[in-house]
């Protein structure tokens, strides 16, 4: 039977919300009205997973890290933010499930997230839908000469950066392909990185390009994730972190010892036909 009303708590960047995705579907089919406590920006990649929003970085959501009453009854909560399930309990809430903010070592994010639900049951994947039109129009800008390939060389680090960008644009062009550059948010590109870029996109714009892309690659960032939930063919390049735990289902992951001609290669191997 579904708990009339549930409450998700869910933090950190965007590709911890994203591989959270399965556990919000299952959440959200577990409850009759779902508020999430998240980032707007994120929350908007899947309204259908909720009823009401809570910007966890506005002052809305102080209730969540203090012992003020809550806003309205709870009767159900899963949380992934240290320190706010204790509360939840102390004021009462009947049900409250605790996840990590981080997976613990050597274990996917994916099965992180759902052990709190009971775990995977087997073939979760996150899930976006590119808008139709947005995806239309994007394909009309990527027409060129040969399939559009999204290169995205920005990450949350600099360790996270594979260094081997420019060489494989240049392997790319060498094979046919078209690279289009993908500068990181509040990063720009590098000024060693040439060739035509798509600019600085909303999340709803980025899943539209990778709806219309014929592949993608990047690091271990949220694009990345993004690019691989929507169904783009994706290649993501993994340094000091652990694929097992941090790679997206729909992701191929390579090293960054990979050189970047066989990354060319693993690229077009994936490649879907261009729209």
């Amino acid at each position: 039977m579904k708990a009339p009303r549930g409450l998700v708590v869910r933090g950190g960047a965007l590709g911890d919300f994203l591989l959270t995705l399965p556990a919000l579907e299952r959440a959200r089919a577990s409850v009759d009205h779902l508020t999430l406590a998240t980032r707007p920006r994120h929350a908007a990649l899947r309204p259908d997973l909720w009823d009401a929003l809570i910007d966890l970085d506005s002052p809305r959501a102080l209730w969540l890290f203090d012992d003020r009453p809550l806003p309205e009854p709870f009767d159900w909560a899963l949380v992934y933010t240290p320190g706010v399930a204790a509360g939840l309990r102390a004021r009462g809430v009947p049900r409250v499930l605790e996840g990590p903010a981080q997976p613990p070592p050597g274990t996917p994010a994916i099965a992180a997230a759902l052990a709190p639900l009971g775990g995977p049951s087997g073939g979760e994947a996150p899930r976006l839908w590119p808008d139709p039109l947005r995806a239309a129009a994007w394909a009309r800008r990527l027409e060129g000469p040969g399939p559009a390939v999204v290169l995205a060389p920005g990450a949350g680090g600099r360790g996270k950066v594979w260094p081997g960008f420019a060489a494989l644009a240049g392997a790319l062009r060498a094979r046919g392909a078209c690279p289009w550059w993908l500068p990181g948010r509040d990063e720009g590109l590098p000024s060693d990185l040439s060739g035509p870029s798509v600019g600085d996109l909303d999340l709803a714009d980025l899943t539209g390009l990778a709806g219309a892309a014929a592949a993608w690659c990047g690091n271990d960032t949220g694009t990345t994730h993004l690019a691989a939930a929507a169904g783009c063919p994706t290649v993501a390049l993994f340094g000091p972190t652990d694929p097992l735990i941090w790679r997206s289902p729909g992701a191929r992951a390579l090293p960054f010892s990979t050189p970047p001609d066989t990354v060319a290669d693993e690229i077009l191997r994936g490649l879907r036909p261009v729209r």
